[in-house]
């Protein structure tokens, strides 16, 4: 019986002779996965390119990789590091377009999209009782305006909330 794709993606990496993972690479991953699980067994991209950003390898962009300075800065587990993180990923696109560098402005626009994409599958379950699926829809909403435009979130943020806010 094969092992997890997760102990098959690290015996494939141990064994790089450079923490990187390029078009060759990654055809070489997939072709292993493939073997080594089968044909009938269908692997998923996104769920593989996840694996990878979980570790320390580099990515290439060409594949949806992100810088590791970016991995794991986008939260959705809660309104509160929702906030925060949208909000610290709208400075730093706004530091990446002042600065004129189009590559990390996609950067951080491709760490949102796949931050996005990751919350579209946690809604999926079928367990989610309906106060988390509700929130994650609102969530959702959060990560819809923000990639429809990262400056004006911070402002669209606070506007929300003091709508929100109790009367004092």
């Amino acid at each position: 019986m094969p092992g997890s794709i997760r102990a098959l993606v690290d015996e494939f990496l141990a064994n790089l002779p450079a923490p990187r993972v390029g078009p060759a690479e990654w055809d070489d991953l997939v072709a292993t996965l493939t073997r080594t699980l089968g044909d009938a067994r269908r692997i998923n991209q996104a769920y593989l390119l996840d694996l990878l950003h979980q570790t320390e390898v580099e990515v290439d962009r060409s594949l949806g990789g992100l810088p590791l300075d970016l991995r794991g800065q986008v939260h959705s587990n809660t309104p509160d590091a929702a906030a925060e993180s949208l909000i610290a990923m709208s400075a730093a696109y706004a530091k990446a377009r002042q600065a004129g560098d189009a590559v990390r402005a996609e950067d951080v626009r491709r760490a949102v999209r796949q931050a996005k994409d990751r919350l579209r599958l946690t809604m999926r379950r079928k367990n989610l009782r309906p106060e988390t699926r509700a929130e994650k829809e609102s969530l959702l909403q959060w990560f819809l305006v923000w990639l429809e435009n990262p400056l004006v979130f911070p402002a669209w943020l606070g506007a929300r909330d003091s709508r929100n806010a109790p009367d004092a």
